[in-house]
Parts: structure tokens; sequence; C-alpha cells
């Protein structure tokens, strides 16, 4: 398989930008995702200068926030969090109390991110949502 850059999820801002979660494949079954500026109108992507440096086999969610140009991953394998503006400028890294630079299960799955508007002075104007999904029990019975 031919390596190529491919949007997996997007933000549309315009036709010339879009922030994107991207895959660059690896072989014949892996992948490396990423964040990018992706250019509809042209197709060129270039991935986000900033990566959390010596994690293996990243996998993340991420949303993006078109007015406070920010977008933030977060890992499902790490308890960590990166939030970067929309030129791949670090913001912060925020650590959970779980963090240790080795893969781990999460406790949580999460589904889905958002941007929520809470003001926390000095720091980032905004709070981001984690959401866990609702899982339903089935009763079985025994025949």
């Amino acid at each position: 398989m031919k390596k190529k850059l491919f949007p997996d999820d997007y933000l549309y801002l315009n036709d010339t930008l879009c922030i994107a979660k991207i895959i660059e494949p690896i072989g014949n079954n892996d992948y490396k995702p990423s964040v990018a500026r992706w250019n509809m109108a042209t197709g060129e992507i270039n991935p986000m200068p900033y990566e959390y440096p010596d994690l293996k086999k990243v996998r993340f969610i991420y949303a993006a926030s078109a007015e406070h140009q920010l977008y933030v991953q977060c890992y499902t394998q790490y308890d960590l969090m990166t939030i970067c503006d929309f030129n791949g400028n670090l913001k912060c890294n925020i650590y959970g109390p779980k963090w240790v630079n080795e893969k781990h299960k999460p406790s949580t799955i999460l589904s889905e991110l958002n941007f929520v508007e809470i003001r926390f002075w000095p720091f980032i104007p905004v709070a981001i949502t984690a959401q866990t999904p609702t899982i339903q029990q089935s009763s079985w019975s025994s025949i």
C-alpha cells in the first residue's frame, strides 16, 4: 500500500482551511493518526508540527474550536490531553492522575469530545468535556 495521508474527521472553516484528524497508513495493518491543516481546494494536507514525544501507537479523539482557534487531542491509551492552536503551537499538556509514559488501558472509554464555553482565569478560556458512551445491560435467560 502506498503511503498517503487522508482525512478521517474534520472541522470545516472555509474552502481553504479545515482542521482534520488524518490517517497515515503504516505497512499493511497499522496507521498513524495526527491532526493537520487541510486545504480542501487543493487537497494539500500539512500535519501539525507538535506531537507529544515518545508515545507508542498513538490513538486519540479530538475536537476543534473555530471560535477559540484551538484543538485538543485526548489520547485513548494515555491519561493525557494536548491543547494546541490552529498553527500547531502547543498551548499546554494536561496530565491525568493515571499518567505514565507507557501505554495502559484507559479507565473510561471516550466516545465524544466537545468544547464548552467556561472561563478559567488566567488559563485558556475553554473547558473540554469528554463523554462516555451509555452501555445498556441486557438480561440473559438460560433455556
